[in-house]
């Protein structure tokens, strides 16, 4: 009654709470909300409006609202005409005049463009393929030299990209073996070998030299390596390789070159150094395995006491050396 407005109860039942709200402040409020809506965000007034539809059909009825659907208005149908306009005189001459000189030119650049395009192209093609050619020869012959392996390292080395590699190796079935190792389907994986190329500064020693000097009779379980000192270990060990570390200027004492069951060369301790090594690391060794390499060695015709003493002084196990060489000689 306050802002002039007399409705009946139904229309103020058509609207939730939040509207009825804002109908009922004061006058001074309404004429700042309505009709421009200032002072109320419209987001904000009909977030809770549960009938818009209603309220648009009031406000319809009161605007007398028509959409084009309901009027039914007639549609004029159009009706199109291409013309063709003839050219004038003037743009005849100029068209004429610009038109030589562009075809000229524009077939030279063509030509000139097709000639440089079909020469780059040959040649990419000549010597590219050449190139890959010599390189699929060069990895062919570095698996024949290696006995059906091959290292990525090897690769690099001789100027070959990894890519042809890989292709290589897809194109001919290699396996991979080990990180950065490949072979052959046909080639029989010598584990020792293996070592050998994954690491080359490893040098086999401990009790899998006494293996290869036939010091004992017990095939090794795990592979026994030494390293210098520095060196990261990790990926060996987590292949079951038992590694050791030494002094750089140890670690090349006694170095000789031995084959493996398989035939291939691999670096290993001598047997006067190997002795040495069991020695100092005879608390991790069996007393079996320990006593029969030495038995074994005193037997050999081909052993060396005096090397065996030099590396005994330098690996300070000479006084021990000594206790076990009387009783055995």
């Amino acid at each position: 009654q306050h802002s002039g407005i007399s409705v009946g109860i139904r229309f103020w039942a058509t609207f939730p709470p939040r509207i009825r709200s804002v109908l009922t402040k004061s006058q001074k409020y309404l004429d700042k909300a309505f009709p421009e809506g200032t002072g109320y965000r419209a987001k904000t007034r009909f977030a809770k409006v549960f009938n818009l539809l209603e309220l648009i059909a009031l406000f319809k009825e009161s605007a007398d609202i028509q959409t084009p659907d309901r009027l039914k208005l007639p549609m004029p149908e159009a009706e199109y005409e291409n013309v063709v306009l003839k050219p004038s005189k003037y743009q005849k001459e100029m068209v004429a005049k610009a038109e030589k000189p562009m075809e000229i030119e524009k077939k030279k650049k063509l030509y000139k463009v097709y000639i440089y395009f079909h020469a780059n192209l040959m040649y990419d093609i000549s010597t590219k393929g050449s190139d890959t050619v010599t390189q699929t020869e060069q990895i062919k012959k570095l698996i024949a030299d290696n006995d059906g392996m091959i290292r990525t390292s090897q690769i690099t080395d001789a100027g070959i990209s990894k890519t042809t590699l890989y292709k290589y190796v897809k194109d001919n079935d290699l396996e991979r073996i080990s990180h950065g190792v490949y072979a052959t389907k046909d080639t029989w994986t010598d584990m020792m070998y293996l070592v050998h190329l994954r690491c080359e500064q490893a040098v086999f020693s401990h009790e899998t030299a006494l293996f290869l000097h036939d010091l004992t009779d017990r095939e090794p379980t795990e592979y026994e390596i030494t390293v210098k000192t520095g060196y990261n270990p990790s990926r060996l060990k987590e292949d079951n390789i038992k590694v050791y570390t030494v002094k750089k200027e140890l670690h090349g004492e006694g170095i000789i070159m031995m084959q493996t069951p398989f035939g291939h060369l691999i670096p290993a301790y001598n047997m006067e150094r190997t002795i040495c090594d069991i020695i100092r690391n005879r608390n991790n060794t069996e007393m079996q395995t320990f006593q029969s390499a030495l038995k074994q060695y005193a037997k050999r015709k081909d052993k060396n006491l005096r090397l065996l003493m030099q590396y005994a002084g330098k690996f300070h196990v000479d006084k021990i050396l000594r206790q076990y060489l009387e009783v055995l000689l």
